[in-house]
């Protein structure tokens, strides 16, 4: 009688491993293999002198933006979809209060592209303000609309957001994808952490923005993921003065400024 409990185990079945020994499919650590999947970044020849770059073109973009923006103020930023077509109500609707603002002695940034963008663009031009677009090269290239005045082109997306974040004296939200709802609790975060001094937020479109709202208050703020006060943060609107009348009151009254940051 034999004493090895597994033998009758099938000629071509593996033994169990032994206790402290890896798993049979777990995957072989050997440098060929980290090699081809990128994952040990110690094995790229170079890589030290390729960060350097990056951080100096870094540093230039920057310097660039800041040098480039400087006479744009009083400022507000709008975002919003990219998709939208000019008989689109939400178009219409962020034509209509880029022009409002325009006549109330705002300046218009987006982030150039067609759709909300482009009706920004066009409504700042109509009202008189100056129509900034900040572009971002893309592997599927898009060009600045038509209706940008002053133009600046990026390679960072993070400096991009930054721009209209830094020269911006209030924020306007509108119907959009994933790239504006990352702008907006992207800024939503900055404001609530203090890492930036508050400034007025206007979301545009209350049926857009209904459901996201009401998630944030049923189920965000009862989960205790956010405070009663986060839900404060933007003005919830649907029309082009009211937009206009909320972002420059808080703006001229500097509402906030007297609020620290870290």
């Amino acid at each position: 009688m034999t004493d090895d409990p597994f033998s009758h185990r099938p000629a071509d079945v593996p033994p169990p491993p032994a206790e402290g020994d890896a798993p049979h499919d777990a995957p072989i650590r050997d440098g060929r293999r980290l090699r081809r999947k990128g994952q040990d970044p110690h094995l790229e020849r170079g890589v030290d002198a390729k960060e350097m770059w990056r951080i100096f073109r870094i540093i230039s973009e920057y310097v660039e933006a800041i040098d480039g923006l400087r006479e744009i103020r009083p400022a507000i930023s709008i975002w919003g979809s990219a998709r939208l077509k000019p008989a689109h109500r939400y178009y219409r609707l962020a034509q209509d209060t880029a022009r409002t603002l325009a006549t109330y002695g705002y300046n218009v940034i987006t982030g150039g592209g067609p759709g909300i963008m482009e009706a920004a663009n066009l409504g700042a031009v109509e009202g008189g303000g100056k129509s900034v677009g900040l572009g971002i090269e893309l592997p599927m290239e898009q060009a600045l609309n038509a209706h940008v005045q002053i133009g600046m082109e990026f390679d960072y997306f993070f400096i991009r957001k930054m721009m209209f974040t830094k020269f911006a004296a209030g924020l306007v939200v509108a119907p959009g994808g994933f790239g504006t709802m990352d702008e907006m609790f992207d800024t939503l975060t900055l404001i609530q952490t203090r890492k930036i001094r508050r400034i007025p937020v206007v979301l545009l479109g209350v049926e857009f923005f209904t459901p996201l709202v009401s998630f944030m208050r049923n189920t965000m703020l009862l989960e205790g993921t956010i405070s009663p006060e986060d839900l404060d943060l933007w003005h919830l609107t649907d029309e082009p003065k009211d937009a206009a009348d909320y972002l420059d009151r808080h703006i001229v009254a500097q509402t906030w400024w007297a609020q620290t940051t870290p």
